[in-house]
């Protein structure tokens, strides 16, 4: 059921909400919301002294990942192939295959991607689908993509999928 009411009507507008950027009211934010505020819980709350230790340790804290990785290999093997060298000398794989890997994930260029590399860096290619999520990053090692000019660049596909 719908209701019209030709009464004009005054348009209610909500108070902007501009948050304090200083850090004593980040802080006194932070403690409110963890339920740490109250005098009750004042017993559990330490101070810590700020020294170079606690820095270092903190910047520590910030460079661990927080999300589980992976790699993955994804491997062309054409109609007929049986052994590994013929395998991993694939350049390219068909119309099938290169549609499966693009609904893999997104492109990133290896050489600017500052995310989960799985090892891959420079030698193994130009670009490589790549997946993140809140708790997951994962990247595709693809071997057609990979060069396969050398004995040594076929070693390196094995060793970096693995």
């Amino acid at each position: 059921m719908l209701f019209f009411s030709h009464d004009p009507v005054e348009p209610c507008w909500a108070p902007a909400h501009s948050p304090s950027r200083a850090p004593f009211q980040q802080c006194r934010s932070l403690v409110s919301q963890l339920g740490l505020g109250g005098w009750d819980q004042r017993s559990q709350v330490q101070l810590l002294q700020r020294t170079e230790q606690l820095l270092r340790e903190l910047r520590n804290l910030d460079r661990q990942r927080h999300r589980e990785t992976h790699k993955l290999a994804v491997i062309y093997v054409a109609n007929g192939q049986e052994d590994k060298a013929s395998i991993l000398s694939n350049q390219g794989g068909s119309q099938a295959f290169e549609q499966f890997v693009a609904g893999l994930a997104w492109e990133v260029e290896l050489a600017s991607h500052t995310g989960f590399m799985g090892g891959l860096g420079s030698g193994c290619g130009e670009t490589a689908p790549y997946y993140a999520s809140a708790l997951v990053e994962t990247i595709f090692h693809v071997s057609t993509r990979m060069p396969s000019n050398s004995e040594e660049a076929l070693l390196q596909k094995v060793s970096v999928s693995t």
